[in-house]
């Protein structure tokens, strides 16, 4: 008797968590014609000659990329909220920023090394949930 009560405790725990790993992954993924839309802006901005619009074209990637995985708000919002489903956050952020700033700040000028790293930062979070390669 008691070992058909653990039996079905354990049966139950195990169905329980695999459901909850199914809910949280699930809302996580991005579908296929959102991916080939997410790759193909991504090489328009591997091709993109200006590092300032390259910046802020990468980062209305990272946009569409949030929006398509359920996130709301502006681009900050989403990155707080996704924050820690997103590698390297705190780079993604620095990038995000740099955005900011070119969009914000008249003359602004972005060295290579700066653009490097930010587009290096978008494409590693991108590419967690798309292929981009």
């Amino acid at each position: 008797m008691i070992i058909t009560i653990i039996a079905i405790v354990c049966t139950f725990l195990v169905v329980a968590g695999l459901l909850f790993l199914k809910w949280k992954w699930g809302k996580h993924r991005v579908s296929m014609e959102a991916s080939t839309l997410i790759r193909r802006q991504w090489k328009h901005v591997q091709n993109i000659e200006d590092p300032q619009r390259k910046i802020l074209e990468a980062d209305k990637v990272l946009d569409q990329l949030l929006r398509e995985l359920g996130y709301r708000g502006s681009v900050s919002d989403k990155l707080k909220k996704a924050g820690s489903y997103l590698p390297y956050i705190d780079n993604v952020w620095a990038a995000h920023k740099l955005r900011n700033r070119i969009a914000h700040e008249p003359g602004m000028r972005v060295n290579d090394d700066e653009v490097r790293k930010a587009l290096r930062s978008f494409e590693t979070a991108i590419s967690k949930f798309v292929p981009l390669n």
